[in-house]
């Protein structure tokens, strides 16, 4: 188990998206009816215990038509998680560590 990851968080595609936070890295992605790429910040629980991603997305599809900038992605609904190999540097412009949307945090940059 990872540290600071309770157990509902252990299982595919969570643990990627934990490894994806504590090291840095680009995450591949599909969710609603696109593939997506994000730089993920945030993963953890909201007070009813949905699990979150909170993200930066780079490029890919977007509902809202707007494929770059903050998005928020509950985790039940991400599929095809895949780590590319590449790194980002860090938190984006805007990066709030205190997120109202997430009150229990599994981890975060």
């Amino acid at each position: 188990m990872l540290a600071g990851a309770s157990k509902s968080a252990v299982h595919e595609p969570n643990r990627l998206l934990l490894a994806a936070i504590l090291d840095r890295q680009v995450v591949h992605l599909r969710y609603d009816w696109g593939h997506r790429v994000v730089e993920p910040h945030v993963y953890g629980l909201t007070q009813d215990g949905q699990e979150l991603l909170r993200a930066f997305q780079t490029g890919g599809a977007s509902e809202s038509g707007r494929p770059f900038g903050w998005k928020l992605f509950r985790v039940d609904e991400i599929e095809n998680v895949h780590l590319p190999g590449k790194h980002f540097r860090g938190p984006r412009r805007g990066y709030k560590r205190v997120d109202p949307a997430i009150t229990r945090i599994h981890a975060q940059l």
